[in-house]
This record gives structure tokens, C-alpha cells and sequence, in this order.
């Protein structure tokens, strides 16, 4: 989340939103370099909000120019007092970056961001202790690339798309696998084959993935799959392969199988 190519599609997503339309080369860049120089998630938003371009879209209005702010940063109407506050800002210097600025950095517009981070990664709504904690830290010389470091890094994180092998699973030389499942389940194997020597202890294995059979829907229990060692409809080479089972409830990955290898003569 340090990266160019990250801050790269942060730049276009924000200026899309706003903008509705992708970022030329030279704006990109600019924009990228406001976050490797060390400006915040906000700040950049503030930018592209603040531009020419985004006021000509807002009707070329100090008040279009509001009314559209509020609604794409905090996603409601702009209250008349704080309109009137900041159409006489406006009049007295103010820049429309400043005001942009100001509000990216609330924490009604940190809640916003922080939640969807939340449901982003973690498919879930934050507490309001979580928000809290996040909006702190963020107006505290924090980041919201260090909040979504920590999500990412996060068991929970992991848990969801790494569950533990609950079950023992086996694959016979004829194809045949014997697993059991506590629920029901879409079962889906996904078939890699060994490329060169095997791993040794400083060398990781080189695999290809050849696909995916899908065994539809079972119901919870022990189950036996019947598979003719073909995939996509093309029986499989000579040569070693590994397989992993997984086990799908309502689209959603409930668990995994050993490592499952075997091999084609």
C-alpha cells in the first residue's frame, strides 16, 4: 500500500469518483507525487476537489461547488449554517482546497472512510470503538494506508480467506477423494501441476494451476468424489501434481484440504 502502483489507482479511483472520468497522464502524476512526497489520502482528495475541473462540473458556483462537496465527501446535503459560514470564507479568501481540505479531514468524513475499509476488507461493519480508534489515529499523524496494513495483516483477515483444515481429506491414485463437510457445501478442486525438480528446503515448488473442477452442492457429512483426473474436459499429462479441495457455503470460503499430491504415469 506504499507502493507507485497503489498510490496509481488510488489517484484515478478518487478523481473518478469525483470527476467521473479518468485522470490524464500528467495530472496522475501529479497526484501520485503529492503522495510520495508525503501527502495524506485526504489531502489528495482535497486537491482533486479543490481543482478547476471539479468547480466547472459543480455548476461554476460557490454554492454548486458546495452542494457538491458535501455530497461526495460526506454523502448528505450541506446545512445552511455551515453553508453561509463557508460561502463568506470563500468571499474572504479562502481557497476551495482549504475548505476541501477542512472537511477531509473531519471526523464525520474519517467515519465514512474508515467504515468502508471495514466492509471492504473485512466484510463487516467496525464497531464505533473500532472507528474511533481509527479516526484517532489517522487525525493523529496516522494514515489510512497504516489502518488498511493492519486490516490486512489482521487473523481476522486471514481467517477469511485462509480457514483451517477442519477434516482430513484424501485423493486416491484412481481420483477418487474422501472428505466430510459440517455443512452444505459447493465443493470445487483446483488442480496445479509440479513444474521442474520438487522444492527443497530453500527452493519453493514451481506450479502451474491447470483448473478448477466443480462437484456442485453436498450435504453436510462424509462425502465421496468420483473424479476422472480431467479438468476443463482434457484428461491430465504424465507428471506430478497437487491438488486442494475447497468447500464453498452460500459463496463464501468455509474450508480447505491438506495438500492433497499425486501423480499421472
Amino acid at each position: 500500500v506504499g507502493s507507485s502502483e497503489y498510490r496509481g489507482d488510488l489517484a484515478t479511483s478518487a478523481y473518478k469518483r469525483l470527476l467521473g472520468a479518468a485522470p490524464d497522464p500528467a495530472t496522475k502524476q501529479f497526484l501520485v507525487g503529492l503522495l510520495t512526497s508525503g501527502g495524506s489520502d485526504e489531502t489528495m482528495v482535497a486537491s482533486v476537489a479543490g481543482s478547476d475541473a471539479y468547480f466547472q462540473r459543480a455548476h461554476a458556483s460557490n454554492d454548486g461547488f458546495l452542494t457538491a462537496l458535501y455530497c461526495d465527501a460526506v454523502y448528505r446535503p450541506i446545512d445552511q449554517p455551515t453553508q453561509n459560514a463557508d460561502d463568506a470564507a470563500l468571499g474572504s479568501g479562502t481557497t476551495r482546497t482549504q475548505l476541501a481540505a477542512a472537511l477531509t479531514a473531519s471526523s464525520e468524513y474519517l467515519g465514512h472512510d474508515v467504515g468502508e475499509y471495514y466492509l471492504r476488507f473485512l466484510r463487516h461493519a467496525g464497531s464505533a470503538a473500532n472507528l474511533n480508534f481509527w479516526i484517532a489515529a489517522i487525525k493523529g499523524g496516522g494514515s489510512d494506508e497504516k489502518m488498511i496494513a493492519s486490516l490486512l495483516s489482521s487473523d481476522e483477515y486471514y481467517k477469511e480467506f485462509n480457514p483451517s483444515v477442519a477434516v482430513v481429506t484424501t485423493l486416491t491414485a484412481q481420483g477418487t477423494v474422501h472428505t466430510s463437510i459440517g455443512q452444505n457445501s459447493t465443493l470445487k478442486l483446483t488442480v496445479l501441476r509440479f513444474l521442474g525438480k520438487h522444492a527443497s528446503a530453500v527452493t519453493p515448488p514451481r506450479t502451474r494451476t491447470v483448473g478448477v473442477v466443480d462437484f456442485g452442492l453436498h450435504k453436510k457429512g462424509r462425502v465421496t468424489l468420483q473424479w476422472n483426473r480431467k479438468v476443463g474436459g482434457k484428461r491430465l499429462g504424465r507428471g506430478s501434481y497437487v491438488a486442494l479441495l475447497r468447500a464453498y457455503h452460500k459463496r463464501k470460503l468455509i474450508s480447505v484440504s491438506d495438500a492433497l499430491p499425486f501423480t499421472v504415469r
